[in-house]
């Protein structure tokens, strides 16, 4: 690794630690969702004045803009850092070929549109999801219709849950994690065929997957 990037994820790392410590801050906090959304847009903002000093950001974001879609899969991510306590990346996606709706265990997280248009739907359980549950049943909570630069962000136990379309021929996310899982963590959620009450959907839960994400 040169030079340079050693000193970009030497930077992403200390801003990864400092966020950290400030989403840890506010636990118990009578407003805690509010204000975690707020560290998380904070954070969002300074990663991105991070990264467009540097030439490797706008390197990765020229490598994403010319992929062209890879056979089976719905989109494609790039790592620009990974650490204990940031994660960081780009993601491709391509129009008609949405991310499926996932899971984030434990994380905090935003993204931000690079370039297309993007449209982000966000759930949340109706009841605790247990260990080994594979059906489950849950609420849309959120939609966004975002442009260039506009985001949306996600806490442990708030919107933690979405999925992803692109609404332009493609779209490029950045993409980060505050606390990030292991991808076998991660849980993948498809409706089933029964109609929708006032309690909300049910969905198969699956605990693997084979994607070329670590989202």
């Amino acid at each position: 690794m040169d030079q340079k990037n050693q000193y970009l994820n030497k930077e992403l790392n200390h801003l990864g630690i400092q966020f950290s410590h400030h989403l840890a801050s506010l636990d118990g906090h009578a407003e805690q969702t509010h204000q975690c959304n707020l560290v998380l847009l904070q954070a969002l903002n300074e990663l991105h004045h991070e990264l467009i000093k540097h030439q490797k950001f706008h390197d990765a974001v020229d490598t994403a803009t010319a992929r062209t879609p890879i056979e089976n899969q719905s989109w494609i991510y790039q790592h620009l850092s990974n650490t204990l306590f940031f994660q960081v990346g780009l993601i491709t996606l391509y129009h008609f070929m949405p991310i499926p709706l996932h899971d984030h265990p434990g994380a905090y997280g935003a993204q931000q549109v690079v370039s297309g248009k993007v449209h982000i739907r966000q759930y949340h359980p109706v009841s605790r999801i247990e260990l080994k549950q594979s059906i489950v049943s849950l609420k849309t909570v959120a939609e966004h219709h975002l442009n260039k630069d506009e985001c949306a962000v996600f806490q442990p136990l708030h919107r933690n849950l979405h999925d992803i379309s692109s609404f332009s021929q493609y779209a490029i996310l950045l993409s980060m994690m505050i606390h990030p899982y292991k991808p076998e963590e991660r849980s993948w959620y498809f409706p089933m065929e029964l109609p929708e009450n006032t309690q909300g959907k049910l969905y198969n839960r699956l605990k693997s997957r084979a994607s070329p994400s670590k989202m």
